[in-house]
């Protein structure tokens, strides 16, 4: 048998030669023009951190009695690391590092970390509040809209926000769309002591009344023939002048809680950070893009379905878009939260897992450590 010479069988048979290149030609083309495009490539980050919150306690209570018997179980993973630990008072934080040899197997580890820590939880204080898991940290926003609006509050503009989140997420290959800069909402009861001493009310007996009277208990079912009519209890505080309209014992007498206490609707204070575009108020909406996907292609239909969203909206609600991956070139805008001459770079996280900033709009970071 002589030795295989393919220039021989190339020259012999150039029908075949030829149907083989154009074979070729063709594949590289399609494969070519349905390769994923991307400004960053996909990576693995091997830390996780976990939360936990416990009021009251002291930073040796929350090292021994929170920290530890997490510690413990993670510590069972042969991927695992080390794990570091930080305890203050009424806190801990807990940041999980994977060996370096880990790679697409860190989503199954991240699972038997949450399962782990959920087996410990019955035997950690009462109170506690967590633990939270947070292992995002790789996602990055292919492009990001920002909602304003003349004369809007922010609790507007997240509602706008929030009706456009919902569009983008039926977007093929969106995997991932989030609200930035968004506050939320809160109520609060300001109560005077001095008022409360006057008439023998301790704010405990306040905290009380609203807790039993909000509180969502099964109040039964009339069963019929055809079917079971739920029955529900009225009373429910739905709204302020419900809240204001409360009664509190007082001694021998009832009065209003509004009688006694400024009841008022706020944004949460303080705030984990502010969003501004172009010195104004704003929210933003960031999309992700999914794992090999065309960000050029991603680009198109989300400006196809942001601008049907514009098509709706009210005169003097704008929304515009401060970063795009698919043309590289985010548009420049300045920012009255945090002046400064060293340009933004287009993506950046902060250390603690807060979204610090971008280069079209910026965001003050609560840790005030990180910068771009």
């Amino acid at each position: 048998m002589r030795n295989l010479n393919l220039s021989r069988l190339a020259v012999t048979h150039p029908a075949v030669t030829l149907f083989a290149i154009i074979v070729a030609l063709a594949a590289g083309a399609l494969a070519y023009v349905n390769l994923g495009r991307a400004e960053d490539p996909t990576f693995t980050i091997k830390r996780m951190v976990v939360t936990a919150v416990w009021p009251g306690a002291t930073a040796e209570e929350m090292q021994e009695l929170v920290a530890q018997p997490i510690e413990k179980r993670i510590q069972e993973l042969p991927e695992l690391d080390y794990v570091r630990t930080f305890s203050r008072a009424g806190a801990t934080v807990l940041q999980v590092q994977l060996k370096d040899s880990v790679r697409k197997e860190a989503e199954d580890v991240w699972y038997q970390i949450r399962k782990k820590v959920g087996d410990v939880r019955p035997s950690l204080p009462q109170g506690l509040i967590g633990p939270f898991f947070n292992d995002e940290y790789g996602d990055v926003f292919s492009a990001i809209y920002m909602v304003t609006g003349d004369g809007l509050t922010r609790a507007d503009l997240k509602a706008y926000a929030e009706r456009l989140r919902t569009r983008l997420l039926t977007v093929d290959d969106a995997a991932k769309v989030a609200l930035i800069g968004e506050v939320d909402e809160k109520v609060y009861v300001e109560i005077s002591h001095r008022r409360l001493a006057t008439l023998g009310i301790s704010p405990q007996a306040i905290f009380d009344a609203i807790g039993l009277q909000n509180a969502m208990t099964a109040a039964g079912a009339i069963q019929t023939a055809a079917d079971d009519v739920q029955v529900r209890v009225s009373g429910d505080l739905g709204n302020l002048s419900a809240l204001r309209d409360l009664p509190i014992q007082a001694g021998q007498s009832v009065i209003r809680l509004g009688d006694i206490a400024e009841v008022k609707r706020g944004y949460e204070d303080p705030t984990d950070y502010l969003a501004f575009f172009d010195g104004q108020p704003t929210v933003g909406v960031g999309v992700a893009m999914a794992d090999g996907a065309n960000v050029v292609d991603l680009g198109h239909r989300l400006t196809a379905e942001v601008e049907a969203f514009r098509a709706h909206l009210p005169l003097g609600v704008t929304v515009t878009q401060a970063s795009d991956q698919a043309t590289s070139s985010p548009t420049p805008s300045t920012s009255s939260s945090r002046p400064s001459l060293k340009p933004w770079p287009s993506f950046w996280w902060c250390p603690s897992s807060h979204w610090a900033g971008g280069r079209a709009s910026s965001w003050r970071c609560p840790c005030l450590s990180c910068s771009p």
